[in-house]
């Protein structure tokens, strides 16, 4: 629906978080009143509201692992568990083991999907190569960390898939 006002009802005493987020960025006030019989206004800018973010960043996955594929990639390992997180994607491309950082959002309200990767996530990226290296690398040298962006359309179509090559230069 875009940027359109739209009417929801509010059985609860207070918003949902996603909401309260909405509030707090644009700076309205929220006094925790119901108008209307508990009926709040307020702009809705998500477009995929009934799936979780888990949901949106599986499809994201899906969607780039197709679009690694097209490219050449071998994928090696998806969603590999360290004690430090997790890595989405482990890829060959030519003699580079790649380990692919995946943003799926399905609005640009927030920011184009990579800007999601902070400094923190970066460190925190690095640690779970360096745990895969350690793990289960059997002598390449040659590694490299991408990221993909990708922007769902209201259907989980994607609109925008940007990659990234070497996000992360030491």
């Amino acid at each position: 629906m875009g940027n359109a006002i739209v009417k929801k009802n509010i059985f609860q005493h207070f918003l949902p978080i996603k909401y309260r987020l909405i509030y707090s960025i644009l700076k309205i006030p929220y006094i925790g009143t119901f108008f209307e019989k508990n009926t709040l206004f307020f702009t809705d800018y998500s477009s995929n509201e009934n799936l979780t973010n888990f949901q949106i960043g599986r499809a994201g996955e899906k969607i780039a692992c197709r679009f690694l594929l097209a490219k050449n990639y071998q994928i090696i390992e998806k969603n590999f568990i360290t004690p430090f997180g997790e890595i989405d994607i482990i890829a060959r491309d030519g003699n580079y083991i790649v380990f692919i950082e995946i943003k799926t959002r399905s609005t640009e309200y927030f920011g184009c999907p990579l800007s999601g990767i902070t400094e923190y996530k970066q460190k925190n990226i690095l640690r779970n190569a360096a745990y895969y290296i350690k793990s289960k690398s059997s002598g390449e040298k040659n590694f490299r960390i991408d990221a993909i962006g990708i922007t769902l359309d209201q259907q989980m179509n994607p609109i925008m898939i940007k990659h990234v090559e070497n996000i992360i230069a030491e």
